[in-house]
């Protein structure tokens, strides 16, 4: 059953491109965050692999703060430890999800610095 179900995954995955579309949409993503941090000095180290993404915040207090106002615009993030902002959106995700995120991210990121 377990072989069955990894097949049928893989083919999806295939079908669906999205090894592509997880290299696109992490270029973007990157280039959004970096685009902040040139805005918000508050924003320390960007990193990651592929779609699994992370940032520096200054404390926990601002990471906190952080994640209430995205809450409020409609983004939900991951849970995220000490000063670190963790990303882990899904592989489908599109450009114009991603423009959404980087907005409000500059949103909130307006509200606490």
């Amino acid at each position: 059953m377990a072989m069955v179900a990894a097949s049928i995954a893989t083919r999806q995955m295939k079908s669906l491109n999205l090894t592509k579309n997880v290299k696109i949409r992490s270029k973007q993503f990157f280039e959004g965050l970096s685009y902040l941090s040139e805005k918000f000095s508050i924003i320390g180290e960007i990193r990651g692999k592929g779609l699994m993404i992370g940032f520096d915040l200054p404390s926990s207090e601002h990471v906190q703060q952080f994640q209430e106002n995205m809450t409020e615009n409609g983004v939900m993030t991951s849970l995220s430890t000490g000063r670190a902002v963790r990303l882990l959106p899904p592989l489908i995700i599109s450009g114009s999800d991603i423009d959404y995120f980087i907005h409000a991210a500059e949103d909130s990121l307006k509200k606490i610095s």
